[in-house]
């Protein structure tokens, strides 16, 4: 059976952000499958006792791949300062034609830099919305900002607005 849903590959921000706020699942839901970079899955399991690995096992349609070896398809030449699971994203993103998802600044131009559809925790927080999977995204928003998450004040008002919940 066809689908419309895109693939993914996720760098660690939005597992974190998203789990921290009981919508990990919207990944399941929004994509088709979920590409976790070991590079990424090694980052979360860092982390002892930290809930984000079981509930990414969770998820139906994850799949975990290494980062292209550079013998492999020429990779993109990427800025040192990204992070292991930031370049991995990238480059399995680059490879398979997926969308990436980030939210660091420098990761997020690296990636449009080399021609990547990029989406941002809030992204995937404004197409929840859109596909009628959440019927507001402030509360989330709120609950990230709570966590520890920081997102400029001129983006959270943006997007607020894109998602039809003016600041």
């Amino acid at each position: 059976m066809a689908t419309d849903r895109p693939t993914a590959v996720t760098n660690t921000s939005p597992i974190i952000a998203l789990a921290g706020v009981d919508h990990l699942s919207l990944l399941a839901e929004l994509f088709e499958k979920l590409i976790v970079p070991l590079d990424v899955w090694a980052e979360l399991i860092d982390k002892p006792g930290a809930p984000e690995p079981a509930q990414v096992m969770a998820l139906p349609n994850v799949a975990f791949f290494p980062a292209p070896a550079a013998s492999e398809p020429p990779l993109p030449e990427l800025p040192d300062r990204l992070h292991a699971g930031e370049r991995a994203a990238i480059a399995i993103a680059w490879t398979s034609g997926a969308r990436v998802l980030l939210d660091e600044a420098d990761a997020r131009k690296a990636a449009r830099g080399h021609g990547l559809v990029v989406v941002g925790t809030l992204g995937i927080l404004v197409e929840a919305k859109r596909t009628g999977l959440l019927k507001t995204i402030k509360p989330a928003i709120e609950r990230m900002v709570e966590n520890g998450n920081r997102f400029r004040p001129g983006l959270v008002a943006s997007v607020l607005r894109a998602a039809g919940e003016e600041p």
